[in-house]
């Protein structure tokens, strides 16, 4: 395969000229000196212009309804965003263990027959296997030297069985998925098989606004083939939530989420809303999210009401703070 040119690095004027060729207007808030100075100073362009995959295009191939005000509106509510899904995959993570557990004990595992048993399971699938299994160890092991695991693991000797509540403290997100999908299978347990597929979907949201990834762009509905699934119980919760939604034939899910960023940040929004244990904890994500909306629509009325993948988007967050907290 022939390889594309190498693209030359760009001074902050050379981008807004390449901007004003794409079709981006001036008009709003920011001029173009305006424009300027804010990719000196505040954010680059090929993070900020992944908005512009929100915005069609006409016969020439420009931005139809696409300002520079617009990406910059987008890049602080994207930020903002990005704030609260880890705070939710935070919560999401320690709930799911705390019912990891209440799990284990009411199946009558000590607490090390279980993970014993995972162990084994890392060292009986050949070399690859046996690979993760070391890998696991010395990840434990190195955190003995952590300020924040250190004390936890200083009880138990070098080679000893880790109790599974011990464990769960000092292993990854993706560790732990490794950990919840084993016990879903060895106990046959549907929900936990359940939490372990949706969960998949908050890690890789978690991934993203953690690496500060743009999440709220390329939000087109698209019915594709290639898709991701959508669980059916969220699926089923969202259509309660906005009554119009119909399923795509031979597809996944609901037509308003026909879009996997969408079906990722559903599934975070009713997992999170589902695993709160308190009345108050609800109350208090309802404030911050419906602070999150009142500066995410600030100027929907003007910037955004007629791009239908961002009006489905905020309409489709709306409803879930409504309906869900």
């Amino acid at each position: 395969m022939e390889m594309g040119a190498k693209k030359e690095l760009k001074s902050p004027d050379e981008l807004v000229e390449i901007l004003k060729g794409k079709g981006v207007a001036f008009s709003h808030s920011m001029d173009e000196q305006a424009a300027i100075n804010y990719l000196k100073k505040n954010n680059n362009y090929y993070k900020l212009t992944a908005y512009r995959k929100n915005f069609p295009k006409d016969e020439n191939g420009k931005y139809v309804n696409l300002d520079f005000a617009y990406l910059v509106d987008l890049a602080i509510i994207d930020m903002l965003f990005r704030r609260l899904i880890l705070g939710m995959a935070l919560d999401i993570e320690h709930f799911e263990k705390v019912k990891l557990l209440n799990a284990l004990k009411n199946k009558n595992d000590d607490g090390y027959r279980i993970l014993r048993s995972y162990l084994v399971s890392l060292e009986t699938g050949g070399p690859a296997n046996d690979k993760e299994r070391n890998k696991l160890l010395s990840e434990i092991e190195n955190n003995r030297s952590s300020i924040y695991c250190r004390d936890m693991l200083s009880h138990i000797p070098a080679g000893q069985e880790y109790p599974v509540w011990v464990f769960l403290e000092v292993i990854t997100f993706g560790r732990f998925l490794s950990f919840l999908k084993f016990c879903a299978d060895y106990f046959d347990d549907d929900s936990l098989k359940d939490d372990y597929y949706m969960m998949k979907k908050v890690k890789s949201l978690r991934n993203a606004a953690g690496h500060s990834n743009c999440v709220l762009n390329d939000l087109a509905l698209r019915n594709r083939e290639d898709t991701i699934d959508i669980n059916d119980r969220v699926a089923k919760r969202f259509c309660r939530i906005v009554p119009s939604s119909e399923y795509e034939s031979d597809h996944k899910g609901p037509n308003e989420i026909q879009n996997d960023r969408l079906k990722e940040l559903v599934t975070l929004f009713s997992m999170h809303s589902k695993i709160l244990p308190a009345p108050t904890m609800k109350v208090h994500w309802r404030e911050e999210l419906e602070a999150f909306l009142e500066r995410a629509l600030r100027h929907f009325d003007e910037y955004y009401k007629a791009n239908i993948p961002l009006s489905n988007t905020f309409q489709i967050i709306l409803k879930m703070v409504q309906g869900w907290y």
